[in-house]
């Protein structure tokens, strides 16, 4: 049955279907009742709207990608030379920026040592969407048991193939009792913005990590800078939605209040947060004893 559109506000159209169910809307993250935010996206023939929780005010995409869908998202060109991974950071394809990519993890590295006073030698880790494994390459010389999910199956395969067990899928997809309370640190570089349902991503660290572990986050967060909080109100008192266009990226907008509500959910608590700029951060957080 072909999707019937009509316009809601002037310039806006959404799904009929979309449009009964709109106060219906939960927040993925907290489960919270949500309400249209200001961004929209027309992506794999479908129009859809970003949502902000009343709640923990975490802005996420509604309705989420199918598993085709994100399928596509992560496909080989996402990871090939102009392909969307590099989000204007890199230049080439993956490979391309393995060494600056290396470089970028022993910075990581450096601020969980400072922050936890821990090396990762003998640290049991999970990466999350750990692409060509360049994350879990530095880990292991430092002396790590490492593990993997990725969702594209070249980038899992090669990094199977540098000697590290790696799970094909997304992070949804793997059995919440594949792991029980084993790893001493999970690991989401560049992943929180795209998972597709938070709190299902929580349960699983929730339950694979031990009692006594550590979150290590890097991505996008607004930090709560004003200029950016002064965009976002005038577009939603002037009830015009930003259109993002085609090109898909980031599935969940976080900000530090939705941060501390997805990592509350697990027990844990932030460290310390370093951001490079109003809306990106490096982010250590742990539960349990040191």
């Amino acid at each position: 049955m072909p999707t019937l559109l009509l316009p809601s506000r002037p310039g806006q159209l959404v799904d009929v279907a979309f449009r009964t169910h709109l106060k219906e809307a939960r927040c993925y993250n907290c489960d919270g009742p949500a309400e249209e935010g200001p961004y929209r996206q027309t992506a794999f023939g479908r129009r859809f709207q970003f949502f902000r929780c009343r709640h923990c005010t975490h802005l996420f995409i509604y309705p989420h990608f199918t598993s085709e869908e994100v399928a596509l998202i992560f496909s080989d060109e996402y990871f090939a030379e102009g392909g969307a991974w590099a989000d204007g950071i890199f230049e080439g394809s993956y490979e391309d920026a393995r060494p600056k990519l290396e470089k970028e993890a022993l910075l990581v590295l450096d601020m969980f040592r400072n922050v936890t006073g821990k090396d990762f030698f003998g640290l049991r880790i999970l990466e999350i969407g750990c692409a060509g494994g360049t994350f879990l390459d530095v880990a292991r010389t430092h002396g790590a048991e490492t593990v993997g999910i990725e969702p594209n199956r070249k980038m899992a395969d090669r990094t199977r193939e540098a000697g590290h067990d790696v799970f094909c899928g997304t992070v949804e997809s793997i059995p919440l009792d594949q792991f029980e309370g084993e790893f001493d640190l999970v690991v989401l570089m560049d992943v929180l913005e795209h998972v597709q349902f938070p709190r299902k991503l929580m349960n699983r660290i929730s339950r694979w990590s031990r009692s006594a572990s550590h979150i290590l986050i890097r991505g996008p967060v607004d930090m709560g800078r004003p200029l950016n909080r002064a965009s976002q109100f005038v577009r939603r008192s002037l009830g015009i939605p930003k259109d993002l266009g085609s090109d898909v990226r980031d599935a969940h907008h976080w900000n530090l209040r939705s941060l501390k509500t997805f990592l509350g959910r697990g027990d844990f608590e932030i460290d310390e947060i370093r951001g490079a700029t109003a809306t990106f951060a490096n982010i250590v957080a742990s539960r349990g004893a040191s």
